[in-house]
């Protein structure tokens, strides 16, 4: 509505006008608000690709499920807590649970099966990734291949009795494994734990990009939490040459105008000023490049279990961030299922604009409910189509 309407009365115009002074004042960039988001045109379920990770033998449902392709052909898949066992009479039966699996998927074939695989210790199903601090165990986040080795993002977690189940557990810091052999099959793997720095501060990796000479990876800043907004998003970096080298002193952090701007930033070695990119980020999603569409997607799950996934946009890693567009409203979000994990995956996308993406799902209530509806605990996918909004 413009100042001079009419309808508007003359507290009102004065009140726009000051706003509008303060904002011309304001030095030039202070009100880049980032790109458009896309545009939404469709969404829609893809059963036949859930339907390929829903297993009744051996590894019987998952959450996490990120992605990371091996070739052109071949996607590893990486999930956190998930069920060994089996599936009888619309029950699980004979299962244990362990902490982290993974998968290979064939993205080539019509039907995209996948192949499981997990740890065994006394010829009993175990972790596939072992964490070797005595009471933790890892629950995997996302990596990148780098000159032949894996490079895998992991959360350190531990028990925490105190709270309300399922919710039994804390996040102490997270590691990065690499993986030397990541083409052989996952128990087969031989695998070097790196410390990373601050892990007292940043909760690296919940999202990898390689972008020319960097891994840049989107992390989690608990600095800068708030008690709805818990897991606000940062970007360090490091060069690829420094990574290859196993030299973590050369991480980089995005970093907040020293001069007080609002948009403006700069890399630094400490991350003391750390530039908080958006607040209502995830502890685990994903920053792809946007097959189609300009720019690179930021993919999440709205905070709180709400149900909606939320996409963003941004011409660079650094940002600035559209603001959030809804993707997606989950079907399950009145159901008393907890809705979380939205991630894209653009190796199993089949046009552009088309991004593939999938979301877990679980109980609000004990264990005893996982093994009474064992359909819940199982990744959903979802096919979103978008067009171009420069």
């Amino acid at each position: 509505m413009p100042l001079d309407d009419p309808r508007l009365s003359k507290a009102a115009r004065l009140s726009a006008a000051s706003v509008l002074n303060v904002l011309l004042a304001l030095p030039a960039g202070c009100l880049d608000e980032g790109p458009a988001p896309p545009v939404v045109t469709s969404a829609a379920p893809l059963p036949a690709l859930s339907a390929a990770f829903r297993s009744r033998d051996g590894w019987t449902g998952a959450d996490g499920a990120y992605s990371i392709p091996l070739d052109s052909q071949r996607t590893l898949w990486l999930f956190g807590d998930t069920f060994v066992g089996k599936i009888r009479g619309g029950r699980r039966r004979d299962t244990t649970m362990i902490h982290n699996s993974a998968a290979w998927q064939d993205t080539g074939g019509p039907d995209r099966p996948a192949r499981f695989f997990y740890g065994s210790r006394s010829g009993e199903a175990a972790d596939l990734l072992a964490c070797r601090q005595q009471g933790s165990w890892y629950w995997p986040c996302d990596g990148v291949l780098v000159d032949g080795r894996l490079f895998l993002f992991c959360m350190v977690v531990k028990e925490d009795p105190g709270m309300a189940e399922p919710f039994q557990f804390k996040v102490a810091r997270h590691d990065l494994l690499v993986i030397e052999n990541p083409q052989d099959e996952p128990p087969g793997w031989r695998i070097t734990t790196v410390y990373l720095p601050h892990a007292e501060r940043i909760s690296y990796g919940v999202s990898c990009l390689l972008d020319k000479e960097y891994l840049y990876a989107f992390s989690s800043y608990p600095p800068a939490a708030e008690p709805t907004l818990k897991h606000p998003l940062v970007l360090c970096r490091i060069r690829l040459d420094r990574l290859s080298a196993l030299d973590m002193s050369a991480w980089e952090y995005w970093s907040a105008d020293p001069e007080g701007g609002t948009t403006g930033g700069r890399w630094s070695r400490s991350p003391d000023r750390a530039a908080v990119l958006f607040r209502d980020a995830a502890p685990e999603m994903t920053v792809r490049p946007a097959g189609g569409i300009s720019g690179y997607l930021a993919c999440y799950m709205e905070p709180n279990f709400g149900g909606r996934i939320l996409l963003r946009r941004a011409l660079r890693p650094e940002g600035p961030w559209s603001e959030p567009v809804v993707a997606y409203s989950c079907p399950e979000r009145r159901k008393g299922i907890l809705l979380y994990s939205a991630k894209a995956h653009p190796e199993l996308v089949r046009r552009p604009g088309e991004v593939v993406i999938t979301y877990c799902r679980n109980l609000a209530g004990s264990l005893k409910a996982q093994l009474e509806q064992p359909f819940v605990y199982f990744p959903q996918f979802v096919r979103i189509c978008l067009k171009d909004r420069r």
